[in-house]
């Protein structure tokens, strides 16, 4: 069972979010968590309203439940994040929630990947995005296992992942992205 709590997150945090997954107990490297998720999505920040915003969040925040699960590590954020979106596409494909956030990713092409810092990494969901075109939606299981099995946060144990390892991928798509 997963505790999901619904509130006026302007109300509790002093902004809109749209949701939040918080650790609840640890247990090694994981942990088991719950969700807070906003209540009706109505406030401006919200690319998605409604309903649509319900389905992307909680899409978003449950596999954050899936990750903190496998491996929690704060410096592994940047994969969170990018995997939640991705999630929230591939679990609701009419919504495209995503786009909206796409220009954090496309503005700030000088950006680590694997930036921790600000709101890139949710435009930055076009990185496991491409992965998922080019190598099937199991790759992203792939690189939860290896993280977990490597307990490291580094982008590195991609390489181990991806067939035609990290270097060639990274090449690849930012080929894609330039055109």
């Amino acid at each position: 069972e997963i505790d999901v709590y619904l509130l006026d997150m302007d109300s509790k945090y002093g902004s809109s979010i749209y949701g939040q997954t918080y650790p609840e107990s640890l247990k090694g490297s994981s942990a088991i968590s719950y969700m807070e998720i906003e209540n009706d999505f109505t406030e401006g920040v919200f690319k998605s309203k409604g309903y649509d915003a319900l389905k992307v969040t909680t899409a978003h925040e449950f596999f954050h439940v899936i990750q903190f699960g496998m491996y929690y590590n704060t410096a592994l954020v940047w994969w969170m994040e990018q995997s939640a979106v991705w999630m929230e596409d591939r679990s609701w494909d009419d919504v495209n929630d995503y786009l909206g956030y796409l220009f954090l990713f496309f503005n700030n092409n000088q950006t680590p990947l694997n930036s921790n810092i600000g709101d890139f990494k949710y435009g930055a969901a076009v990185w496991p995005i491409y992965l998922t075109k080019k190598f099937g939606d199991d790759i992203i299981l792939d690189i939860w296992n290896k993280l977990s099995q490597d307990r490291s946060p580094d982008i590195e144990s991609f390489d181990d992942v991806i067939p035609i390892g990290l270097a060639a991928a990274f090449g690849e798509f930012a080929v894609w992205n330039y055109f």
